[in-house]
């Protein structure tokens, strides 16, 4: 077996294959960090446009603001100060201060005006006390570390660009190239009339699997550690930061919790490297059977992909025991959504009673309003999947695809 792995691994570096793919997924690493920079620098763009508030301006406003009532020169008095204290922070950088702005203002949009009109929030599904809690436990956690907000869709340190191309890497396009990988291994061998070497060899066919499955794992580490380091390098070249304690939102447990940026990014590796060896054994299997190994890919990967929508219309518990459901691993975690950068601005007078009220004018930007409320797929379908039930599930795949594989293939033929 050890003669087979060393052959194998000498005719593996003269395919240029796998050096093309990884060549593909670095020039997508580097683009997606031109990307995620674009959209951060556009999205503070946005907000510094919004909350421009010169000094001149703010005199003139206040100047103006005299002439009125006086619970009102006192009330927009306020929102003038915070106004312009919030336009200084935005050109200062001071993040500790705009987070604990915002959460004042979605506390007070809470209190004043989103119970008044519950249908009030920003977006569609959005709930402001599951949106609050969100942030409470998110800026809490940046302000103690003294660590600037960054998003997870378009982050650009290193922690948070890899969080944020994860669901690219992971997606079933994703998985097709890295399962090309494996057509490369094992397929060539089933091509045409090759096959029939594999009955004179002195190796059986289970130890060359397991052999072909070692090279294949030890080939996909290779790649995703060089992407992981390809990652980490470009970002701290460019922002000097690799943020990999960044505290990450997850639901566990139907429970918002952190969880720091690498644990999250070996999380979700390690239940991507069970999808790969799914596809790699469902491509060993097809491959002995249309004599492509093309093609024995591309049925693996569609096979996961109905499986997947499949088990996303199911709500009943034993479904967080089906391994398809867990086949787009970042969606196990975190919520996400394509939600755009907003901002929602209120002015309303709070009554009591005719002579008790307070003028409540509340400002705050939103976006990602899935990931804040921890919309992952096991909240949406009301079951409970964790990061456990994933090993297990994808690992007794993995191996009942491993046995079926080595059936001899009149037999796998009778089955199907």
């Amino acid at each position: 077996m050890r003669a087979y792995l060393k052959t194998q691994l000498l005719v593996l570096k003269r395919t240029k294959g796998q050096l093309f793919i990884l060549l593909i997924l670095l020039a997508s690493i580097f683009l997606g960090y031109v990307y995620n920079l674009n959209k951060t620098n556009s999205e503070q763009a946005f907000i510094k446009d919004h909350y421009d508030f010169p000094y001149e301006e703010y005199q003139k406003e206040q100047e103006q603001n005299q002439s009125d009532e006086p619970v009102f020169v006192y009330e927009y008095g306020k929102f003038l100060d915070r106004k312009f204290a919030l336009s200084e922070a935005i050109n200062n950088k001071d993040s500790n201060y705009l987070l604990v702005d915002e959460l004042k203002s979605l506390h007070d949009y809470k209190e004043h005006t989103y119970e008044m009109n519950e249908s009030s929030f920003p977006t569609a599904g959005g709930r402001i006390d599951r949106y609050l809690k969100g942030k409470e436990l998110l800026n809490t956690a940046l302000l103690s570390r003294n660590i600037s907000p960054e998003s997870t869709r378009y982050g650009t340190s290193g922690a948070l660009l890899i969080v944020s191309l994860l669901p690219y890497l992971t997606s079933f396009a994703g998985l097709f190239v890295l399962g090309l990988c494996a057509s490369r291994i094992i397929g060539k061998k089933y091509e045409g009339n090759q096959y029939r070497w594999l009955k004179v060899t002195p190796l059986p066919y289970i130890k060359q699997l397991l052999a072909d499955y070692l090279l294949y794992m030890f080939l996909v580490l290779v790649i995703l550690g060089t992407l992981l380091a390809a990652n980490l390098a470009i970002t701290y070249f460019f922002s000097g930061d690799l943020n990999l304690n960044y505290p990450i939102l997850v639901r566990i447990k139907n429970e918002l919790q952190l969880m720091s940026a690498s644990h999250y990014i070996a999380q979700v590796i390690a239940i991507f490297l069970l999808i790969l060896s799914v596809i790699f054994f469902l491509s060993a299997l097809f491959v002995r059977i249309v004599k492509n190994s093309f093609i024995s890919v591309l049925l693996a990967t569609l096979m996961i992909g109905v499986g997947y929508n499949l088990s996303t219309h199911s709500q009943s518990q034993l479904n967080s025991w089906n391994p398809f459901v867990y086949t787009q691993p970042t969606s196990l975690l975190i919520g996400r959504d394509e939600q755009p950068i907003d901002i929602d601005y209120t002015s309303v007078l709070d009554f009591k009673d005719e002579s008790d009220y307070v003028w409540v004018e509340t400002d705050f930007t939103f976006e990602n309003i899935s990931y804040y409320q921890a919309h992952t797929l096991g909240f949406k379908l009301g079951i409970d999947l964790s990061f456990g039930k994933a090993i297990r599930s994808l690992g007794i795949l993995t191996f009942l695809l491993f046995t079926l594989s080595v059936l001899p293939l009149k037999r796998i033929r009778r089955l199907i």
